[in-house]
Protein backbone atom coordinates (compact mmCIF):
# COMPACT_ATOMS: atom_id res chain seq x y z
CA UNK A 1 0.00 0.00 0.00
CA UNK A 2 1.38 3.39 -1.00
CA UNK A 3 2.24 5.79 1.47
CA UNK A 4 0.54 9.05 1.46
CA UNK A 5 2.43 12.31 0.86
CA UNK A 6 2.49 14.87 3.88
CA UNK A 7 1.96 18.33 3.37
CA UNK A 8 5.60 19.57 3.45
CA UNK A 9 6.42 16.82 0.23
CA UNK A 10 3.54 17.95 -1.56
CA UNK A 11 4.57 21.71 -1.52
CA UNK A 12 8.30 20.41 -2.55
CA UNK A 13 6.80 18.59 -5.05
CA UNK A 14 4.79 21.15 -6.37
CA UNK A 15 8.12 23.55 -6.09
CA UNK A 16 9.65 21.32 -8.60
CA UNK A 17 7.08 21.81 -11.18
CA UNK A 18 7.40 25.45 -10.91
CA UNK A 19 9.25 26.17 -14.18
CA UNK A 20 12.92 27.62 -13.01
CA UNK A 21 12.00 31.42 -15.17
CA UNK A 22 8.84 31.78 -12.78
CA UNK A 23 11.04 31.29 -10.23
CA UNK A 24 13.93 33.21 -10.65
CA UNK A 25 11.19 36.10 -11.40
CA UNK A 26 9.92 35.75 -8.20
CA UNK A 27 13.55 35.94 -6.33
CA UNK A 28 14.17 39.00 -8.55
CA UNK A 29 11.27 40.47 -7.68
CA UNK A 30 11.55 39.97 -3.68
CA UNK A 31 15.47 41.21 -4.30
CA UNK A 32 14.40 44.13 -5.89
CA UNK A 33 11.74 45.15 -3.15
CA UNK A 34 14.05 44.68 -0.53
CA UNK A 35 16.84 46.66 -1.83
CA UNK A 36 14.57 49.35 -2.21
CA UNK A 37 12.48 49.35 1.27
CA UNK A 38 15.95 48.43 3.10
CA UNK A 39 18.66 50.13 0.62
CA UNK A 40 20.72 46.41 1.15
CA UNK A 41 22.47 45.52 -1.95
CA UNK A 42 20.58 42.45 -2.86
CA UNK A 43 20.03 40.33 -6.20
CA UNK A 44 21.60 38.54 -8.80
CA UNK A 45 24.64 40.43 -10.95
CA UNK A 46 23.06 39.68 -14.60
CA UNK A 47 20.10 41.61 -13.36
CA UNK A 48 21.32 44.33 -10.37
CA UNK A 49 24.08 46.57 -11.26
CA UNK A 50 24.78 47.61 -7.77
CA UNK A 51 25.17 43.63 -7.01
CA UNK A 52 27.55 43.63 -9.68
CA UNK A 53 29.74 46.51 -8.63
CA UNK A 54 30.22 45.33 -5.05
CA UNK A 55 31.01 41.87 -6.54
CA UNK A 56 33.51 43.19 -9.21
CA UNK A 57 36.61 44.31 -8.03
CA UNK A 58 38.54 47.13 -9.30
CA UNK A 59 42.40 47.66 -8.33
CA UNK A 60 44.71 50.46 -7.58
CA UNK A 61 47.88 49.19 -9.71
CA UNK A 62 51.09 49.28 -8.02
CA UNK A 63 54.75 49.93 -9.52
CA UNK A 64 55.65 45.99 -9.27
CA UNK A 65 54.34 43.84 -12.48
CA UNK A 66 54.78 40.77 -10.35
CA UNK A 67 52.85 41.92 -7.46
CA UNK A 68 49.98 42.96 -9.89
CA UNK A 69 49.50 39.65 -11.14
CA UNK A 70 49.88 37.30 -8.05
CA UNK A 71 46.87 39.68 -6.70
CA UNK A 72 45.03 40.55 -9.81
CA UNK A 73 46.29 43.81 -10.23
CA UNK A 74 46.65 45.35 -7.58
CA UNK A 75 45.95 46.56 -4.38
CA UNK A 76 41.84 46.31 -4.87
CA UNK A 77 39.41 49.71 -3.87
CA UNK A 78 37.05 50.10 -1.28
CA UNK A 79 39.08 46.87 0.64
CA UNK A 80 41.56 46.75 3.45
CA UNK A 81 45.07 44.74 3.48
CA UNK A 82 48.09 44.18 5.58
CA UNK A 83 51.73 44.50 4.68
CA UNK A 84 53.50 42.01 7.07
CA UNK A 85 57.26 41.95 7.10
CA UNK A 86 60.49 42.09 9.50
CA UNK A 87 61.80 45.23 10.07
CA UNK A 88 63.13 47.22 7.33
CA UNK A 89 62.19 44.33 4.94
CA UNK A 90 60.93 47.21 2.82
CA UNK A 91 56.86 47.60 4.03
CA UNK A 92 57.17 51.33 4.36
CA UNK A 93 58.94 52.10 1.43
CA UNK A 94 56.17 49.80 -0.82
CA UNK A 95 53.84 51.49 0.40
CA UNK A 96 54.76 55.34 -0.43
CA UNK A 97 56.13 53.74 -4.11
CA UNK A 98 52.18 52.48 -4.38
CA UNK A 99 51.19 56.22 -3.62
CA UNK A 100 53.50 57.81 -5.94
CA UNK A 101 52.25 55.81 -8.31
CA UNK A 102 49.23 56.48 -8.69
CA UNK A 103 49.32 60.15 -8.28
CA UNK A 104 50.84 60.14 -11.55
CA UNK A 105 48.21 57.80 -13.21
CA UNK A 106 45.25 60.31 -11.33
CA UNK A 107 45.74 63.96 -10.70
CA UNK A 108 42.75 63.17 -8.65
CA UNK A 109 44.33 60.47 -6.30
CA UNK A 110 44.89 61.94 -2.49
CA UNK A 111 46.54 59.64 0.13
CA UNK A 112 46.07 59.76 3.90
CA UNK A 113 49.60 58.51 6.05
CA UNK A 114 49.17 57.43 9.87
CA UNK A 115 52.50 57.76 11.11
CA UNK A 116 53.28 56.50 14.66
CA UNK A 117 56.93 54.98 14.14
CA UNK A 118 58.79 58.23 12.93
CA UNK A 119 60.04 55.82 10.35
CA UNK A 120 58.97 58.12 7.20
CA UNK A 121 61.11 60.90 5.98
CA UNK A 122 58.93 63.05 3.20
CA UNK A 123 61.63 64.64 1.35
CA UNK A 124 63.45 61.55 0.64
CA UNK A 125 59.69 60.46 -0.46
CA UNK A 126 59.58 62.81 -2.41
CA UNK A 127 62.60 62.57 -4.28
CA UNK A 128 63.00 58.69 -4.22
CA UNK A 129 59.86 58.01 -5.51
CA UNK A 130 58.05 61.08 -6.95
CA UNK A 131 55.32 61.40 -4.24
CA UNK A 132 53.06 64.61 -4.53
CA UNK A 133 53.71 66.03 -1.28
CA UNK A 134 50.01 68.16 -2.36
CA UNK A 135 47.68 65.14 -1.92
CA UNK A 136 49.67 63.35 0.93
CA UNK A 137 48.21 64.31 4.38
CA UNK A 138 49.80 62.73 7.37
CA UNK A 139 48.67 61.99 10.79
CA UNK A 140 51.47 61.79 13.51
CA UNK A 141 50.56 60.31 16.73
CA UNK A 142 53.60 60.97 18.11
CA UNK A 143 54.97 64.41 19.85
CA UNK A 144 57.73 65.47 18.09
CA UNK A 145 59.51 66.41 21.49
CA UNK A 146 59.17 63.64 23.83
CA UNK A 147 58.70 60.84 20.91
CA UNK A 148 56.17 59.42 23.11
CA UNK A 149 52.80 58.42 21.92
CA UNK A 150 50.37 62.31 21.61
CA UNK A 151 47.14 60.96 21.11
CA UNK A 152 45.52 57.56 21.76
CA UNK A 153 44.27 55.13 18.82
CA UNK A 154 40.53 55.92 19.31
CA UNK A 155 41.31 59.66 18.35
CA UNK A 156 43.82 58.71 15.42
CA UNK A 157 40.19 56.22 14.77
CA UNK A 158 37.78 58.52 14.57
CA UNK A 159 39.74 61.09 12.54
CA UNK A 160 40.18 58.71 9.75
CA UNK A 161 36.58 57.77 9.76
CA UNK A 162 36.08 61.56 9.84
CA UNK A 163 38.06 62.17 6.77
CA UNK A 164 36.67 59.63 4.90
CA UNK A 165 33.46 60.40 5.84
CA UNK A 166 33.95 63.99 4.61
CA UNK A 167 35.12 63.87 1.41
CA UNK A 168 37.03 61.49 -1.27
CA UNK A 169 39.96 60.12 0.24
CA UNK A 170 41.42 57.30 -2.17
CA UNK A 171 44.24 55.47 0.11
CA UNK A 172 44.50 55.19 3.74
CA UNK A 173 47.97 53.79 5.29
CA UNK A 174 48.34 52.99 8.82
CA UNK A 175 52.36 52.63 10.24
CA UNK A 176 51.95 50.49 11.63
CA UNK A 177 49.41 48.62 13.91
CA UNK A 178 51.22 47.77 17.18
CA UNK A 179 51.75 51.50 17.98
CA UNK A 180 48.03 52.64 17.96
CA UNK A 181 47.57 51.78 21.53
CA UNK A 182 44.44 53.20 23.21
CA UNK A 183 45.39 56.18 25.33
CA UNK A 184 44.79 54.69 28.74
CA UNK A 185 46.93 52.12 28.21
CA UNK A 186 49.82 54.33 27.58
CA UNK A 187 49.30 55.44 31.21
CA UNK A 188 49.64 52.51 32.91
CA UNK A 189 52.52 50.73 34.42
CA UNK A 190 53.61 47.92 33.35
CA UNK A 191 51.67 45.95 35.90
CA UNK A 192 48.25 47.49 35.46
CA UNK A 193 48.02 46.93 31.32
CA UNK A 194 44.72 45.16 30.61
CA UNK A 195 45.47 41.87 28.62
CA UNK A 196 44.48 42.39 24.79
CA UNK A 197 43.11 46.18 25.02
CA UNK A 198 44.49 46.55 21.81
CA UNK A 199 42.97 43.61 20.29
CA UNK A 200 39.61 44.76 21.30
CA UNK A 201 40.00 47.91 19.72
CA UNK A 202 41.30 47.56 16.43
CA UNK A 203 38.23 44.53 16.21
CA UNK A 204 36.42 47.67 16.91
CA UNK A 205 37.94 50.02 14.34
CA UNK A 206 37.69 47.60 11.02
CA UNK A 207 33.86 46.44 11.99
CA UNK A 208 33.31 50.82 11.30
CA UNK A 209 35.96 51.29 8.61
CA UNK A 210 35.33 47.97 6.36
CA UNK A 211 32.19 48.82 5.47
CA UNK A 212 32.71 52.25 5.03
CA UNK A 213 35.63 51.77 3.00
CA UNK A 214 33.39 50.08 0.55
CA UNK A 215 30.95 52.55 0.42
CA UNK A 216 33.36 55.73 -0.20
CA UNK A 217 36.12 53.39 -2.37
CA UNK A 218 38.82 54.08 -0.18
CA UNK A 219 41.55 51.31 0.16
CA UNK A 220 43.56 50.83 3.11
CA UNK A 221 46.99 48.96 3.89
CA UNK A 222 48.25 48.51 7.42
CA UNK A 223 51.54 48.17 7.93
CA UNK A 224 52.25 45.26 10.86
CA UNK A 225 55.59 43.87 12.29
CA UNK A 226 56.26 40.21 11.86
CA UNK A 227 57.59 38.74 14.73
CA UNK A 228 58.78 34.91 15.28
CA UNK A 229 60.30 35.12 18.30
CA UNK A 230 58.93 36.14 21.83
CA UNK A 231 62.20 37.36 22.97
CA UNK A 232 62.89 39.43 20.43
CA UNK A 233 65.09 42.51 21.80
CA UNK A 234 65.37 40.99 25.06
CA UNK A 235 68.93 40.15 26.74
CA UNK A 236 69.56 37.10 28.93
CA UNK A 237 68.38 33.35 28.37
Amino acid sequence: MARKKTSIEEDVTKEKKEPLAKRLQTLDTLFEEMSAESGIVAGRPTVSKAVKNRMTFHYYPTPLPQFNEITGGGIPVGHMGMFVGTEDSGKTSTALSIIAHNQKLDPDFVALWIESEDSIDIQKAKDLFGLDLDRFYCISTTDPKTKKQAFGAEAIGNAIIKAVQTTKINFVVINSLKMLVPMAETKKLLEEDTMAVQARFNAKLTKKIIPLFAQRGTSMIIIQHYTTNMNAGMYGN
